[in-house]
């Protein structure tokens, strides 16, 4: 797999040959027209390898991933929810959240109010807590 720094390098170049090709008007350098398609193709190949090809740490999270989802498949049990073994949590709060505006703004606003330039935004949260039982043992 070709890496993405010598590939961008390489659409960079042609990149340069098309911008040449396109204003060359010489004699000097015979079928300009197919130099200019050539450079055209080999910036368009370049450019698309380099922007799909995967970098190695990309590759490793890939596989790092797969290993532990095909080891969950193999070891994990597979739990049927029954809704009256839920128990569902709210953790519901309001959050203050400070006024973006101009400094000056905010000191004339504080001396007259000191809440002003606060905003308060509710939150709303909740969990489901599943009760798995096993023989006797019931566990979160």
């Amino acid at each position: 797999m070709i890496k993405k720094l010598p590939a961008y390098i390489i659409a960079g170049i042609a990149l340069i040959g098309v911008v040449f090709f396109s204003y060359y008007k010489g004699d000097l350098i015979s079928y300009t027209t197919l130099w200019l398609i050539l450079s055209i193709i080999v910036f368009v190949i370049t450019f698309y390898i380099a922007y799909t090809a995967r970098t190695k740490k990309e590759i490793i999270t890939t596989s790092e991933y797969s290993n532990r989802l095909n080891k969950l498949i193999a070891s994990g049990e597979q739990i049927k929810l029954d809704i009256d073994s839920c128990d569902i949590k709210e953790n519901n709060y309001y959050e203050e959240i400070h006024n973006q505006r101009t400094p000056d703004i905010q000191s004339v606003d504080a001396i007259f109010d000191p809440n002003e330039n606060y905003e308060e935004e509710y939150i709303d949260q909740s969990a489901i807590i599943y009760f798995h039982k096993i023989g006797d043992k019931t566990r979160l």
